[in-house]
């Protein structure tokens, strides 16, 4: 499967303390038959692509009209495409409690070294630890909401082709949108080299779906019996010989960053752009409410919205209500009806 990642919204507070900032990060899933039908019907000489306004000849989701912006999503819809999408309100991440959940993070990368471990890797993640702490709150909520789209994309991805087309969940290849021109960031260095222990972790403490009556037989090579670093690292008790999915190859095998427009990165940025957008009450639900479609229900809806810190986020009286209420419904079945 092909996976876009973009996101929308700069990840910091508001101008007050109790103000709304809302960010987003998105991704959108190809199979290989459904992403050479986008490229078709999107990218050729009289596709959809050619009737979009462009800047410096890249699509950008901050031109689109409601139009505009729609029939992307209708487009995205006939070929198949899955999107997620993670949104984090720094209305409810303050400043402090972001600061004391990075610094437990941070702990967290070195509290297994032993003496035993050897003297490059105990080097390299003291230095990791630290490029942690030095972090900005801004980029180290971007990292966690990423953290949690990939946790979010493999969950439900795996199951919903799992029961349509198994073949997907022998490869996965990456693209994620980097805003540098010079090659990867510091962060987004930083970011990639861990995100592959985050969400492994994750996938320890909370296991991933797994519905009996899906064909998850293209996953079988990547099936290990977990380590013992992990399963200590997840602080659960795990039986060791038990199998897992080694998420490795998964994430690192074909994963790299772009800043040159690329098709599935225009259209991921259009939906990320889009669903910020609406939450921002800045784009009419006419622009929107396609958007759902290309999504799987789920309890609490379609749309993962997460903090930082011990705030929770409840959506009866925010200026977003409404929209997070259309979220809650229409979405695709993980499991397709009998």
């Amino acid at each position: 499967m092909r996976i876009f990642v973009d996101e929308s919204g700069l990840f910091v507070p508001g101008r007050t303390a109790d103000t709304h900032s809302i960010s987003v990060v998105a991704a959108l899933i190809f199979s290989e038959s459904g992403y050479a039908r986008f490229l078709k019907k999107y990218g050729e000489r009289k596709g959809l692509r050619s009737k979009l306004p462009k800047s410096d000849g890249e699509v950008k989701g901050r031109d689109l009209n409601e139009t505009q912006t729609r029939s992307v999503a209708k487009l995205l819809r006939e070929c198949g495409a899955l999107l997620e999408i993670v949104a984090v309100d720094r209305a409810f991440s303050k400043e402090e409690d972001v600061i004391t959940h990075k610094n437990i993070q941070a702990e967290k990368l070195v509290e297994n070294l032993t003496p035993d471990h050897k003297d490059e890797l105990k080097r390299d993640l003291e230095a990791r630890k630290r490029q942690l702490k030095e972090m900005s709150n801004q980029l180290y909520v971007q990292s966690v909401a990423l953290s949690e789209l990939v946790y979010e994309v493999l969950n439900n991805a795996n199951t919903y082709f799992a029961f349509r087309e198994p073949k997907e969940l022998a490869s996965y290849s990456w693209v994620l949108d980097s805003k540098s021109d010079d090659g990867v960031t510091s962060w987004e260095d930083w970011w990639s080299t861990l995100v592959g222990g985050i969400v492994q972790s994750k996938s320890i403490r909370k296991p991933m779906l797994h519905v009996i009556e899906g064909d998850y037989s293209y996953q079988d090579k990547f099936v290990r019996e977990p380590p013992e670093y992990l399963v200590k690292q997840a602080g659960i008790k795990l039986d060791p010989k038990s199998s897992f999915v080694d998420l490795s190859p998964v994430l690192r095998s074909d994963f790299r960053f772009s800043s040159k427009p690329e098709y599935g990165l225009e259209v991921v940025d259009i939906m990320a752009n889009a669903v910020r957008r609406g939450l921002r009450g800045n784009l009419k639900d006419f622009g929107w409410n396609e958007i759902p479609k290309l999504m799987i229900q789920r309890p609490g809806g379609c749309i993962k919205y997460i903090q930082v810190g011990p705030h929770e986020v409840e959506f009866e009286g925010l200026p977003y209500e409404e929209f997070a209420l259309q979220f809650m419904r229409g979405g695709r079945l993980l499991v397709p009806e009998d």
